[in-house]
């Protein structure tokens, strides 16, 4: 899903333009839920404002970086937002493509398990293989080769960072 989500970005002709976009949507929405938080008419509530927008992970990580971690924590605030509002199949789905693209925010899942949430488990676990056979189906070969594929990268890559050759 990570592959497709970057796939969107590269149809903009202009890599810079791209990378712009990429930055903008990610600040927009994070500062836009920030901002719900804070009365910045209030001078403490500014500087918390500025504290909690630029001064924390997704900013100063995933920003210098453009990292896909910034979608991937949107997505996890998604599931958040409507998990405390108790609307739980919105929060699934939120939570089944951030897992989709990454696979840690599956830790997440054990929200649902406290709450007996059971139904929504199921629909995280499908939602997020139902995003990644979509996927893994729409690049150039069949889906089982580029599931074969998937795995040998993801083979290379343990072979290469967690063995010696890694450890630079």
């Amino acid at each position: 899903v990570a592959n497709t989500f970057f796939y969107l970005f590269g149809l903009i002709n202009n890599e810079w333009l791209a990378l712009l976009i990429y930055i903008y949507f990610f600040l927009s929405v994070y500062l836009f839920y920030i901002k719900k938080f804070f009365d910045i008419r209030n001078i403490d509530s500014a500087k918390d404002f500025i504290i909690f927008s630029f001064l924390t992970y997704p900013i100063l990580f995933n920003v210098d970086r453009a990292n896909l971690d910034m979608y991937v924590f949107l997505l996890v605030l998604g599931f958040v937002v409507f998990f405390q509002k108790g609307r739980f199949v919105i929060s699934s789905i939120f939570l089944s493509i951030a897992i989709a693209m990454k696979l840690y925010p599956a830790i997440f899942i054990l929200m649902f398990f406290k709450e007996k949430k059971y139904k929504e488990v199921i629909i995280t676990i499908t939602f997020t293989l139902f995003f990644s056979m979509i996927s893994l189906i729409s690049y150039y070969d069949s889906f089982s080769n580029n599931l074969q594929w998937m795995f040998s990268a993801l083979q290379g890559f343990n072979q290469s960072y967690s063995g010696a050759a890694g450890l630079q």
